[in-house]
């Protein structure tokens, strides 16, 4: 008898004995219980989550003699047939290379003859988003009122690519990736049924490897058992996958803190010569990094890592000596070399270089010349303020003896206490702004109303004027930053800090007299100023070229000169 692979020998073929997805599983079982069955369902879902197990278990129920039933009897000719694959009312089409709307025509040409052997004639259409704009809608009518006796299964791993029309014509399940422990529950079934002798240790890293797909850690077992024989030990697994064990991550980790540069680029060497790929390693070691950081934040009790209690016990130890921040750093470090990584043709070149920024996280100097790598650190020490992180641990009765952690928290406090100046200069500069725009109430002097200009008012004066009149909103806009100076009879002098600023105000002079004269009632002259300038020199400057750029200005006007070249005129002056 040709062999069989294990993830087709041990493929469910009841609903009882579908591995995880219990609401799935719950659903369809009722239906069939109570006779409800639908005439289309979508399964959605990763790979290697069972979407074509469970429609062929489903298929295999609604056909048995004794159904339809959750528990097929498995002896009648429609049950033996499913079992051996060649049941001739279950029609599983590959939508991948049958994804035209010829294949559909012909479909729609099957689907009205009766079944041969059972009650319904099922078929299941895998990877159903392939099919074609075209395809999906010939589709449309024989799913939304088929001929009786006909089920559709679809199943697809991307369902965004399935019309939404599909989707309202289906019953829908997303299935979800397996958990570790369902993964090694059932390869230790298999394991049993083979009579073969695995370690928990095997079991665990053929889980994470699967990453939740229950028909690739079959696949992997059925490999490993390949290359280990009868007794299957973690170490065989890893060197089979091309993975580091936990014992070489924990070494390497350990020389990374420890800041032993010549031993690290040694075992990257090794690494190298053994074939493993980069990009896992990192992958690795980021997952590694991962469980230190939970496991020093939860506890070594903790349930979020699927780990034996020994490996928990061992990492929560290693994990001690690493400040949360410099884990998170690290981390942050490895995310971002995976990034590179993928562009990258020198992929150890980038591994070596994590190991090095690695390593000045939590290294400590042999020099105060010895540069070291210094990062942020959490939100929580930012908000405390400078030297509450040191006198924290003091209090809880441990000491920072460490000088690369001593440098780290004197740089972070330096940073600290900048970050507080700036913000203190800001705030400062802020009330000063506040108390010079109180100071635009001021008396007109030598004005016939002696009314006060109340700045703030006049601001939201001219927000109202800005809704009728769209020319006002860039004045009102500039206004904001600006604050009444002075006033001398009827001129109000603003102040700005900014020179375009200035330019800009000059441009929206007239506009802002109209405003003026229409507020108080009479007319005042806005000047412009910048802050530290002379007025008095200012006003002189004015004064002096008042004249001349009114004699220049009627010079330059271009009718001016047409009408003295008509009239051989020439301009007069008062």
């Amino acid at each position: 008898m040709p062999y069989m692979a294990l993830y087709r020998k041990y493929r469910p073929h009841r609903m009882a004995d579908i591995v995880g997805q219990k609401p799935v599983v719950k659903t369809l079982i009722n239906a069939l219980e109570k006779g409800q069955v639908n005439h289309a369902y979508l399964f959605c879902g990763p790979r290697g989550t069972g979407k074509t197990t469970i429609a062929r278990a489903l298929a295999r129920a609604v056909n048995c003699h004794e159904g339809p039933t959750p528990e097929p009897c498995g002896v009648c000719i429609s049950c033996r047939r499913h079992q051996e694959g060649k049941s001739m009312d279950m029609v599983e089409i590959d939508a991948a290379s049958n994804r035209g709307i010829d294949e559909i025509r012909a479909l729609k040409g099957t689907v009205s003859f009766s079944p041969t052997e059972g009650r319904n004639k099922v078929y299941i259409i895998d990877e159903v988003h392939m099919l074609t704009r075209e395809a999906f809608n010939a589709f449309l009518k024989t799913l939304e009122d088929p001929p009786p006796r006909v089920i559709f299964l679809l199943a697809t791993t991307e369902p965004h690519k399935v019309l939404p029309t599909i989707h309202s014509r289906c019953q829908r399940f997303d299935l979800r990736l397996h958990t570790h422990s369902d993964i090694i529950d059932y390869l230790e079934y298999i394991c049993g049924e083979e009579g073969v002798k695995a370690s928990p240790q095997a079991m665990q890293a053929i889980a994470e490897a699967a990453e939740g797909g229950l028909r690739d850690a079959i696949s992997i077992l059925d490999q490993a058992l390949s290359f280990a024989g009868g007794s299957l030990e973690g170490d065989q697994v890893y060197e089979l996958l091309g993975r580091l064990d936990r014992r070489e991550l924990a070494r390497v980790v350990e020389k990374i803190m420890a800041g032993d540069i010549p031993s690290l680029f040694a075992t990257w060497q090794e690494i190298e010569e053994k074939g493993k790929e980069p990009r896992q390693v990192l992958s690795d070691l980021t997952s590694y990094l991962r469980s230190l950081l939970i496991l020093k934040e939860c506890g070594s009790e903790t349930r979020l890592l699927a780990l034996p209690p020994e490996d928990k016990k061992e990492l929560f130890n290693l994990g001690r000596d690493l400040q949360r921040s410099e884990l998170l750093t690290m981390l942050d470090i490895l995310a971002g070399m995976e990034k590179d990584m993928d562009h990258s043709s020198h992929p150890f070149l980038l591994l070596e270089m994590a190991g090095l920024r690695l390593a000045g996280v939590s290294k400590e100097p042999s020099s105060p010349d010895e540069e070291v790598y210094i990062e942020k650190t959490t939100p929580s020490l930012q908000e405390e303020g400078p030297g509450k992180d040191i006198e924290k641990v003091q209090g809880e009765g441990k000491s920072v003896s460490s000088p690369g952690q001593k440098i780290r928290v004197e740089e972070q406090q330096k940073e600290q206490r900048v970050d507080q100046e700036v913000e203190q200069k800001a705030e400062k500069k802020k009330e000063e702004k506040k108390a010079e725009r109180k100071k635009g109430e001021k008396k007109i002097k030598g004005s016939p109303r002696g009314d006060k200009i109340k700045w703030e008012e006049f601001l939201q004066f001219l927000l109202k004027k800005k809704e009728e009149n769209s020319v006002y909103q860039r004045l009102q806009a500039l206004l904001k930053d600006a604050y009444p100076k002075k006033i001398e009879e009827d001129r109000l002098t603003l102040q700005v800090r900014f020179d375009w600023h200035r330019r800009e105000l000059e441009k929206k002079k007239d506009l802002l007299e109209q405003g003026l004269q229409e507020f108080y009632g009479q007319g005042i002259t806005p000047r412009f100023i910048m802050e530290g300038e002379d007025e008095g020199k200012i006003k002189e400057q004015e004064e002096q070229t008042a004249p001349e750029k009114k004699g220049k200005s009627l010079r330059d006007d271009p009718l001016v000169q047409e009408a003295l070249e008509l009239f051989e005129g020439r301009i007069v002056e008062d």
